[in-house]
Protein backbone atom coordinates (compact mmCIF):
# COMPACT_ATOMS: atom_id res chain seq x y z
CA UNK A 1 0.00 0.00 0.00
CA UNK A 2 1.74 3.66 -1.11
CA UNK A 3 1.32 6.57 1.14
CA UNK A 4 0.91 9.71 0.53
CA UNK A 5 4.33 11.84 -0.44
CA UNK A 6 4.66 15.22 1.00
CA UNK A 7 5.23 17.59 -1.96
CA UNK A 8 9.00 18.24 -0.33
CA UNK A 9 9.37 14.28 -1.38
CA UNK A 10 7.69 14.53 -4.70
CA UNK A 11 9.87 18.09 -5.51
CA UNK A 12 13.10 15.83 -4.35
CA UNK A 13 12.06 12.86 -6.61
CA UNK A 14 11.47 14.54 -9.40
CA UNK A 15 14.97 16.46 -9.52
CA UNK A 16 16.42 12.89 -9.06
CA UNK A 17 14.29 12.14 -12.36
CA UNK A 18 15.15 15.32 -14.22
CA UNK A 19 18.64 14.32 -13.42
CA UNK A 20 18.41 10.97 -14.79
CA UNK A 21 16.70 11.84 -18.39
CA UNK A 22 19.73 14.38 -18.97
CA UNK A 23 22.26 12.52 -18.16
CA UNK A 24 20.48 9.33 -20.07
CA UNK A 25 19.81 6.94 -16.63
CA UNK A 26 16.25 5.81 -18.58
CA UNK A 27 14.79 3.11 -20.02
CA UNK A 28 11.58 3.45 -21.62
CA UNK A 29 9.18 0.23 -21.57
CA UNK A 30 8.18 -0.44 -25.07
CA UNK A 31 4.90 -2.05 -24.00
CA UNK A 32 2.31 -1.85 -26.53
CA UNK A 33 -0.21 0.45 -24.83
CA UNK A 34 2.98 2.96 -24.57
CA UNK A 35 4.45 2.91 -28.20
CA UNK A 36 0.46 3.15 -29.63
CA UNK A 37 -0.16 6.63 -26.96
CA UNK A 38 3.36 8.19 -28.13
CA UNK A 39 2.02 7.07 -31.96
CA UNK A 40 -1.62 8.34 -31.57
CA UNK A 41 -0.31 11.74 -30.52
CA UNK A 42 2.92 11.86 -33.13
CA UNK A 43 5.64 12.29 -30.27
CA UNK A 44 8.47 10.73 -29.24
CA UNK A 45 10.52 9.77 -27.33
CA UNK A 46 12.37 12.79 -26.81
CA UNK A 47 8.61 14.78 -26.60
CA UNK A 48 7.87 12.06 -23.79
CA UNK A 49 11.11 12.82 -21.68
CA UNK A 50 10.55 16.87 -22.28
CA UNK A 51 7.16 16.06 -20.70
CA UNK A 52 8.71 14.12 -18.01
CA UNK A 53 11.03 16.96 -17.49
CA UNK A 54 8.42 19.40 -17.04
CA UNK A 55 6.35 17.43 -14.28
CA UNK A 56 5.74 19.82 -10.90
CA UNK A 57 4.40 18.29 -7.59
CA UNK A 58 0.98 19.28 -8.67
CA UNK A 59 0.67 16.81 -11.01
CA UNK A 60 1.88 13.45 -8.59
CA UNK A 61 -0.84 11.26 -7.67
CA UNK A 62 0.68 8.35 -6.40
CA UNK A 63 3.29 6.45 -4.66
CA UNK A 64 5.83 5.49 -3.32
CA UNK A 65 4.62 1.88 -3.70
CA UNK A 66 6.91 -1.01 -3.92
CA UNK A 67 7.30 -2.91 -7.21
CA UNK A 68 5.25 -5.99 -7.10
CA UNK A 69 7.35 -7.74 -9.15
CA UNK A 70 10.87 -6.88 -8.54
CA UNK A 71 10.34 -6.10 -4.25
CA UNK A 72 13.30 -3.85 -2.96
CA UNK A 73 14.40 -3.25 -6.30
CA UNK A 74 13.43 0.95 -6.35
CA UNK A 75 10.03 2.35 -5.66
CA UNK A 76 6.72 3.43 -8.39
CA UNK A 77 5.42 6.92 -8.79
CA UNK A 78 2.19 7.64 -10.29
CA UNK A 79 1.70 11.19 -12.19
CA UNK A 80 -0.28 12.83 -14.51
CA UNK A 81 1.47 13.86 -17.25
CA UNK A 82 0.46 16.90 -20.02
CA UNK A 83 1.36 17.01 -23.59
CA UNK A 84 -1.40 18.07 -25.81
CA UNK A 85 -3.84 16.35 -23.86
CA UNK A 86 -3.61 14.13 -20.39
CA UNK A 87 -1.44 10.84 -19.64
CA UNK A 88 -0.90 8.52 -16.88
CA UNK A 89 2.56 8.15 -16.51
CA UNK A 90 4.32 5.28 -14.54
CA UNK A 91 7.65 5.03 -13.42
CA UNK A 92 10.03 3.23 -10.91
CA UNK A 93 12.81 5.06 -9.22
CA UNK A 94 15.90 2.77 -9.33
CA UNK A 95 17.89 4.41 -6.19
CA UNK A 96 21.82 3.61 -6.02
CA UNK A 97 24.91 5.30 -6.55
CA UNK A 98 23.98 5.74 -10.33
CA UNK A 99 19.90 6.25 -10.04
CA UNK A 100 17.99 5.45 -12.62
CA UNK A 101 14.56 6.19 -13.70
CA UNK A 102 12.46 3.12 -16.00
CA UNK A 103 9.02 4.52 -17.86
CA UNK A 104 6.84 1.78 -16.95
CA UNK A 105 3.69 3.26 -18.24
CA UNK A 106 2.73 6.14 -20.67
CA UNK A 107 -0.83 6.67 -22.35
CA UNK A 108 -4.27 8.24 -22.09
CA UNK A 109 -5.50 7.47 -18.24
CA UNK A 110 -8.05 4.77 -17.97
CA UNK A 111 -9.91 6.35 -15.16
CA UNK A 112 -9.98 10.05 -13.67
CA UNK A 113 -6.68 11.01 -11.96
CA UNK A 114 -7.30 12.53 -8.45
CA UNK A 115 -4.43 15.33 -8.07
CA UNK A 116 -3.97 15.66 -4.02
CA UNK A 117 -1.89 19.02 -4.41
CA UNK A 118 -4.04 20.29 -7.00
CA UNK A 119 -6.02 23.63 -5.94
Amino acid sequence: MARRATKEEIESVLAIVRDCVRNKRYTFIPRKKNLDALAAEGMTIPDLLDAIIDMKAIDYFYGPSEDRDRPGTGDIWEFGCQFRKEFYLKFKLVTSKDNAVVVLSFHEPDRTIHYPYRP
